[in-house]
């Protein structure tokens, strides 16, 4: 069993497949427009994505709580990147591969800024 992404209508929907014996069960988690991704940057740990307004209030929350502990400079590692155009794959490597979403962020931005197409960036 795993989750993963796919693109219908200009709607990304997360679910969770299970393939037993041949058949695939799919069942949908969410769906949204727009997909944000927290992450630290340094260690390239993926921390939460999907809704961009919980991800977004987990995002500002954590900055909040990591300079208040007495740690500013850590707080900077985290970053937030919103978008309505994330490549499907790009969303489910980063799911699915610890220790890449630094790097497949990095790709997806620089293919992109070519394009003038994405994201916010925090």
């Amino acid at each position: 069993m795993h989750i993963q992404y796919r693109k219908e209508d200009g709607v990304y929907i997360l679910e969770e497949v299970d393939e037993h014996r041949g058949n695939k069960v799919r069942h949908e988690i969410s769906r949204n427009r727009e997909i944000a991704v927290a992450y630290d940057h340094r260690d390239s740990v993926l921390h939460k994505h999907g809704n961009v307004e919980s991800v977004t209030r987990w995002y500002h929350d954590a900055v909040k709580r990591i300079r208040e502990a007495g740690y500013p400079e850590d707080a900077l590692d985290l970053r937030l990147v919103t978008s309505d155009r994330w490549p499907v794959d790009a969303l489910n490597r980063i799911i699915q591969i610890s220790g890449i979403v630094t790097k497949v962020v990095e790709e997806v931005c620089a293919e992109a800024e070519a394009d003038d197409l994405f994201p916010s960036i925090d």
